[in-house]
C-alpha cells in the first residue's frame, strides 16, 4: 500500500499546479460474493459473504491530463463498508470494514465512459455478533486487494462535476488475525459516483 501511495502522490505532484484540478466526490454502492464467513464452530447460524456489503465513500478526483477526448484522472476514496445478518430472537452479525481505495482512470469525454484499475486497502474488518450471538467476534488483517471499474457518466461529461453509473470487480481475500481459515471476497459491485463541481 505504500508504494501505491507513493505513487498516487508522484501522479498528482508530477502535474504542474496550474493545471491540477481537485473534484470532491462521494460515492455509494453495494458490492457482493465470496465465501461464507460462517464456521462450524460458531454457535448460531448467519450467511454472510466476505466480499459482500454495503459502502459509503468520500474523497477527491484530480485530473492528471484534460485533453479532449481522451482525459486521465487520479481517485482517491475511503469509505465505512458493512452489512448484516438479523435474527429478531438471536440479534444481529455485522460485517464491517474502512477500505481505502486508490484508483487511476481513462476517461472518454466523446463518449461519456471511464476505465479504471487501483488498489484498495481494507482496515477494521470485524465480524461481530450481539445478542445471542455475542460469541461470533472475529477481526481480520489489514490488506491490499485490487479493482477493476468501468462507469457510464450520466451528465457534465465536460465540466468538474459529473454523476456516473459504475461496476466494478474487487480481488481480495480476508485473513483472520487469529489463524483461522482464509476468506476469498472476490466480489462484483454496483455503484453511483457523484463529483461535485
Amino acid at each position: 500500500m505504500l508504494k501505491a501511495s507513493i505513487g498516487f502522490l508522484a501522479i498528482i505532484f508530477s502535474i504542474p499546479s496550474q493545471a491540477r484540478v481537485f473534484t470532491p466526490l462521494a460515492q455509494i454502492g453495494f458490492d457482493g460474493g465470496g465465501d461464507s464467513l460462517h464456521e462450524q464452530s460458531d454457535q448460531s447460524d448467519f450467511d454472510l459473504r466476505a466480499g459482500t456489503g454495503f459502502f459509503f465513500s468520500g474523497g477527491t478526483i484530480v485530473t492528471v491530463s484534460d485533453t479532449d477526448p481522451h482525459a486521465f484522472e487520479a481517485q482517491l476514496t475511503l469509505s465505512y463498508k458493512l452489512t448484516w445478518d438479523t435474527d429478531e430472537d438471536q440479534g444481529d452479525v455485522n460485517w464491517i470494514h474502512i477500505p481505502l481505495e486508490l484508483m487511476y482512470f481513462y476517461k472518454n469525454k466523446r463518449d461519456n465512459f471511464r476505465l479504471g484499475y487501483g488498489v484498495s486497502y481494507y482496515t477494521s474488518s470485524k465480524l461481530e455478533g450481539e445478542g445471542s450471538r455475542s460469541d461470533i467476534h472475529r477481526k481480520y488483517k489489514n490488506e491490499l486487494g485490487y479493482i477493476l471499474a468501468i462507469e457510464k457518466i450520466l451528465e457534465n461529461p465536460r465540466s468538474e462535476g459529473m454523476v456516473s453509473f459504475g461496476v466494478r470487480y474487487n480481488i481480495r481475500d480476508f485473513i483472520p488475525k487469529d489463524g483461522g481459515a482464509k476468506k476469498n471476497g472476490n466480489a462484483f459491485g454496483l455503484y453511483i459516483t457523484i463529483g461535485l463541481p
